[in-house]
């Protein structure tokens, strides 16, 4: 039995060996189905709009994007599979083969025990033994003579479950393999499908290259509004910061003497040094403002997708997401700012110690200043542009008076 459960630990380790592959694939499918019902959604939501549009390209690029990985994820897939369909088939011949080998000798044992040995045969193989000591090395020969023959049945009969179990494996793997390529041609087809809208959008979008340009700067003249207020309401929050921060060093130094030496720098408070020390050590792995979404501006310069020759510049990221869609804190801070700007809608500070998280585009908020909030807590509601019905929202990170890129920051 040892040594039974020995052989189905070797095949089990041999298994899981390549089948952990497989399962991490089959989870990324699952991730990137999960991705791609959303953006099929937003699609579906922007093509009610009245035309075409830019955000409606970014969504059907990235919407290609996450299809390729996802037949690519199924080419990894089927190789996976075929993999171990090719080592299922080698240790079935590997069985096969030891069963033969058992076989034989079973028949050679049983031979031997029938036409061989009798009782008697045994009893006289002991008895004419010149010794006590040689009766008992006779004695012990036939017992391991024994455990040998019953070992070598126990193998053959555990060979023979081995060679089963393989081969329902290798059913089943058959059939993996043929629903995996079933799908592979499914999301080719739909690849394919996505390739042709986009350039029909693409060609659709070069007609109204003017009407683009017009826009792009409309939407740039209200950006640089909109950084122009984040940045004078940081600086307010650090000059009252500071003020308050040399009060308390003046009442400080009354009371004691005037002793007291003034820093050159402004000072954290305990709290918001470990709150900023927590928010720094989540680096890519923050979680994103909204439940689902897609990025659809990348942070600093980066060209226009349809005019030549054109780069925007932006000091946050475009998170396009579904109707209706609320809006979370990525992190433990506190609300210092709630403010509006034509055009922009609403916006809420969160400050993180020396950090700061800017949300734009709300409808709705659900804080006040002053609050304490929690990471993914609700704090507002996502404005939807009806005319492109678009419901996008604008994020960005400071680092005291240094806007920083969000992407890297939100976990993958």
């Amino acid at each position: 039995m040892k040594r039974l459960f020995l052989i189905l630990t070797i095949v089990l380790v041999s298994f899981l060996a390549s089948a952990v592959t497989v399962k991490d694939l089959q989870k990324q499918k699952k991730q990137n189905l999960e991705k791609l019902a959303v953006t099929n959604r937003m699609l579906n939501e922007t093509q009610k709009g009245e035309a075409n549009s830019i955000s409606r390209l970014a969504i059907l690029n990235e919407q290609i994007k996450m299809r390729q990985a996802l037949v690519s994820n199924l080419n990894g897939e089927i190789k996976a599979i075929d993999a171990r369909i090719a080592e299922i088939k080698n240790e079935i011949a590997a069985k096969d083969k030891r069963i033969e080998e058992l076989k034989a000798n079973y028949a050679k044992l049983i031979y031997h025990i029938n036409y061989k040995q009798t009782k008697q045969d045994k009893l006289m193989f002991l008895l004419s033994a010149n010794s006590f000591s040689e009766t008992y090395r006779r004695y012990r020969y036939l017992k391991e003579y024994g455990a040998f023959h019953r070992q070598q049945t126990e193998e053959l009969e555990a060979t023979k479950k081995e060679l089963e179990v393989l081969k329902t494996e290798l059913e089943d793997a058959k059939r993996n393999r043929t629903i995996s390529l079933q799908e592979r041609q499914s999301e080719t087809n739909k690849l394919a499908d996505e390739k042709n809208k986009q350039n029909i959008l693409l060609s659709d979008l070069k007609k109204k290259e003017s009407t683009l340009l017009k826009q792009l700067k409309e939407q740039q003249r209200k950006a640089d509004e909109f950084n122009r207020k984040i940045e004078k309401l940081i600086a307010e929050e650090a000059a009252k910061a500071e003020a308050k921060r040399k009060a308390e060093l003046a009442k400080k130094q009354t009371q004691s003497g005037g002793k007291t030496t003034t820093p050159t720098v402004a000072t954290l408070t305990k709290e918001e040094a470990l709150i900023a020390g927590n928010f720094e050590k989540n680096i890519g792995r923050l979680p994103w403002p909204v439940e689902r979404g897609v990025i659809t501006g990348k942070f600093g310069v980066q060209p226009h997708p349809i005019i030549k020759n054109v780069t925007t510049n932006n000091k946050g990221i475009y998170v396009q997401t579904t109707k209706g869609a609320v809006v979370r804190a990525v992190f433990d801070g506190e609300v210092t700012q709630r403010f509006s700007i034509p055009g922009s809608n609403n916006a809420i500070i969160i400050k993180h110690g020396n950090y700061r998280t800017v949300y734009t585009n709300l409808t709705d908020i659900y804080v006040k200043i002053g609050d304490k909030v929690t990471t993914k807590q609700s704090i507002g509601k996502l404005y939807t542009d009806e005319e492109e019905n678009k419901t996008e929202l604008y994020f960005q990170i400071w680092k005291d008076k240094v806007v920083l890129n969000p992407e890297i920051w939100l976990a993958k």
